[in-house]
């Protein structure tokens, strides 16, 4: 029973810690590789989202392209 109760607090945790790192995430803005306009995007539709390293599959909301977008670090 106590595995039972250790495995529930280690998936909250976990939950937890993705949707702080989304929330973390979408204070970024990203670019479009297609137009090279910036926009921001939700948590929710970032935890969702494929991606490798910084590359992040979005639909651009200017140009309608869905494909990979660079996020725009700050001070980078």
């Amino acid at each position: 029973m106590a595995w039972l109760i250790v495995s529930g607090i280690v998936l909250l945790a976990a939950v937890l810690a993705v949707i702080l790192w989304a929330r973390q995430l979408a204070k970024h803005s990203f670019r479009c590789k297609a137009c090279a306009k910036e926009f921001r995007v939700s948590w929710r539709r970032l935890i969702f989202t494929t991606h490798s390293y910084d590359e992040y599959s979005l639909r651009c909301p200017h140009c309608g392209s869905k494909g990979c977008t660079e996020q725009n670090v700050p001070g980078a």
